[in-house]
């Protein structure tokens, strides 16, 4: 009994001691002010770290629902359907107006998820700003805001590392980085697609924009039909930055200048990545590189782009490219100053043999030569060359494209 009666005395002090957890709350937000708080903006700051402000589906706009600030709490904000289309924050008004802000030194556990944002216009940093923080941001679309200086859907600057997830930047704008920018910082971008963003003169990246010594990681992102008025159609990078580019497809991306779908300064890789259908008139339908450390490029495919050099270096150090496939380009393919790295560290000129090009499938037949084992030297590159892997059986009577067949026949 003396046992059983010091067990309960311990037990007693450590409920008096160990401090209780609130349990997480959900604040309802209805579009006509019906809900737990009248506005988004209500909603969050009547919250407490782990709480979720939940989006009832429709349209938010007006005071409380835009220029929404996280204020650095570590709460989810999110439509209730998880549909973005279904849930959309619409920034319209004659003055700036912005979609969320971060800028209180918000951390991973700071979510956005399942929201459009929309027609927000802001000096920089339109539908999302985020400065010195570090928020979650995830199924979210960007769609049709701008910026007069930089990241039309979404500036990053002041050391911020976001990480952004399954989500679409479209027909944004902004005079650098259209879709978004980033500057001194080093955001993560998993399953994320740049369509249709806009750059004007002298603005650079279309898609996206990197300066300011920023070392963004880009995996399984897409870049398509961005444009830039200057250079870098679908991203351009200068200032010291040093992004990390993987499984990155860039097809029909667009510059007047310089780098159709990448116009980058030293030091950036490239690794499986996909290059084809972009142009520019200059330098670079699809690659344009200046400086020093070479630009490194492997397992990847260039093919099919025109209106210049596919890859041109302005000066500084060439690119290295190791298990390279450059097939087809409208002026050449292993010419200037890459013509010495044809037939060496992997790198040959052989239709990769798209699935459906003329749709967008670029994954590839079982017969490809930028598939493991299939190497026209016998050369073992570990792993895919280009974007994507297999996705259809060989064609009967495959017969090798060229890029006047594809001009003639696409779209």
């Amino acid at each position: 009994m003396r046992r059983l009666g010091v067990l309960i005395t311990v037990a007693l002090a450590l409920v008096l001691i160990i401090p209780r957890v609130s349990s997480a709350r959900t604040w309802n937000i209805a579009r006509d002010g019906t809900g737990d708080a009248p506005t988004i903006q209500a909603g969050i700051d009547s919250s407490a770290v782990g709480d979720t402000v939940s989006l009832v589906d429709g349209t938010y706009t007006g005071p409380g629902n835009w220029d929404v600030d996280f204020r650095g709490r570590q709460i989810v904000v999110r439509s209730a359907s998880s549909i973005p289309d279904a849930c959309i924050i619409d920034c319209s008004d004659p003055s700036w107006r912005r979609g969320f802000i971060f800028s209180s030194g918000e951390s991973s556990e700071s979510i956005l998820e399942g929201i459009t944002i929309q027609n927000a216009y802001h000096s920089s940093g339109g539908g999302v700003y985020c400065s010195g923080s570090s928020p979650t941001i995830t199924n979210v679309v960007f769609r049709d805001n701008s910026a007069e200086i930089a990241g039309g859907g979404m500036l990053c600057e002041g050391g911020s590392s976001p990480a952004i997830t399954s989500s679409t930047f479209k027909r944004n704008s902004a005079m650098d980085g259209g879709g978004m920018s980033c500057s001194a910082s080093s955001p993560i971008l998993i399953d994320v697609v740049f369509q249709d963003n806009y750059t004007g003169e002298p603005g650079l990246g279309g898609g996206l924009a990197c300066a300011g010594v920023s070392s963004p990681e880009l995996i399984n992102v897409a870049f398509v039909e961005n444009s830039s008025q200057t250079n870098g159609g679908g991203v351009a990078v200068w200032g010291g930055s040093t992004p990390i580019l993987t499984n990155v497809l860039f097809w029909e991306n667009r510059a007047m200048s310089a780098g159709g779908a990448i116009s980058c300064t030293g030091g950036v890789s490239l690794t499986a990545c996909t290059f084809v259908l972009n142009s520019s008139p200059e330098y670079g339908a699809a690659i344009h590189t200046v400086g020093s450390p070479a630009v490194t490029i492997e397992r990847s495919i260039v093919a099919f782009n025109f209106g210049s050099d596919a890859i041109f270096a302005s000066g500084g150090d060439c690119p290295e490219l190791t298990c390279c496939d450059i097939f087809d380009n409208y002026l050449g393919d292993w010419i200037w100053c890459i013509a010495d790295q044809e037939s060496v560290r992997g790198n040959f000129s052989q239709d990769p043999l798209f699935c459906d090009l003329s749709s967008g499938d670029f994954t590839l037949e079982e017969c490809s030569p930028c598939l493991p084992g299939n190497h026209p030297d016998g050369y073992s590159c570990g792993g895919v060359m280009g974007a994507d892997g297999a996705g259809c059986e060989c064609s009967s009577g495959t017969e090798p494209t060229t890029w006047g067949a594809i001009k003639a026949s696409y779209r």
